[in-house]
């Protein structure tokens, strides 16, 4: 349950930085389709103020929208990988357990190969190992 409630926020910050990425490109093209329509800069001499309103919307507007979804991403690919550090930290516990058991048995079976047993009559045994 936890494992589809994490996968879930994840997918959501996904979708939301995505959105804002996309958000921000409609208003960049929106706002260059506007300034083209007043602005040329190879006919004639070149207008700095709004030029200037070009590189402002750019750095201010629409660079601070994709840096918020740059930064929901990282978000997200960190938590995504504290998620995998901690389920490969339990496969390795699960496959160290079981090297060890893994060991022991052959250990054990390896003695109980070596072990004879020697019988006098009656009931006299003796155990060589």
């Amino acid at each position: 349950m936890e494992k589809y409630i994490v996968r879930r926020q994840n997918r959501l910050l996904f979708i939301i930085a995505i959105a804002i990425s996309v958000i921000g490109l409609i208003i960049f093209i929106f706002f260059i389709s506007r300034l083209a329509t007043n602005y040329e800069p190879f006919k004639g001499d070149v207008e700095l103020d709004k030029s200037g309103q070009t590189g402002d919307l750019i750095g201010g507007i629409v660079g601070s929208i994709w840096s918020l979804a740059g930064v929901i991403l990282y978000f997200t690919a960190l938590r995504l990988q504290a998620n995998e550090i901690r389920i490969q930290t339990r496969d390795f516990n699960i496959n160290r357990i079981t090297t060890i058991l893994y060991n022991e048995v052959t250990r054990f079976e390896s003695r109980i190969a070596n072990t004879e047993m020697k019988c006098k009559p009656p009931v006299k045994c003796v155990l060589h190992v």
